[in-house]
């Protein structure tokens, strides 16, 4: 699968170094002028999820007990529709997002745990959940899974990297570290214009 880079972050080295208790996160988040962390607050409050069982393959980590699984349920969307929307708000809200036609994952860049695990992010999927058959069809409402992971260690990041073809990229520039999201590249979903 041809690859790509999705998003590149510089981290000041000192951060690193700088002692635990004399560590603010909020330095952090000024220097690098992004906080994921209000992804959460908005899509809680405009998609209401609701805790839901892990279905197999729904966790790409190997590792559940660092993941939330989570429903989320539109009676006025279409499936495609919701599934739009709640990419549009992880995309502005500066999460870094890989569309596929009936998916999508986003990277959420966990920059505090960078000081111990270089890369470290939290993975949200999204895919759309197709109605049984003989199940109501199209009077059914769309419903999406999402699940939120935690990837800061070894085996989660293989893990994905097996299951998704997404993986960060470390390495060292003067004083910096840089970290690369590398993935491969997915098909978009296609226009509503035909283009």
């Amino acid at each position: 699968m041809e690859k790509t880079t999705l998003a590149s972050f510089r981290f000041p080295r000192r951060l690193t170094e700088t002692p635990k208790n004399e560590y603010a996160p909020q330095e952090l988040v000024d220097f690098l002028k992004t906080d994921p962390s209000y992804f959460h607050q908005s899509f809680r409050r405009k998609f209401k999820p609701r805790p839901a069982a892990a279905e197999e393959g729904d966790i790409v980590t190997g590792e559940p007990l660092r993941a939330h699984t989570l429903d989320v349920v539109s009676k006025t969307r279409s499936a495609q529709g919701l599934l739009e929307a709640m990419a549009a708000i992880a995309d502005f809200h500066k999460l870094v997002v890989r569309e596929n036609v009936d998916h999508w994952e986003a990277i959420e860049p966990d920059f505090v745990r960078w000081r111990d695990f270089p890369g470290a992010y939290v993975l949200w999927t999204a895919r759309i959940v197709r109605s049984p058959a003989g199940a109501g069809g199209d009077d059914q409402p769309a419903r999406l899974r999402v699940v939120r992971q935690l990837v800061a260690s070894e085996k989660a990041l293989d893990a994905v990297a097996g299951a998704l073809e997404l993986f960060p990229q470390v390495r060292i520039d003067g004083d910096d570290m840089i970290v690369s999201y590398i993935a491969g590249k997915t098909r978009r979903p296609a226009l509503a214009d035909g283009q």
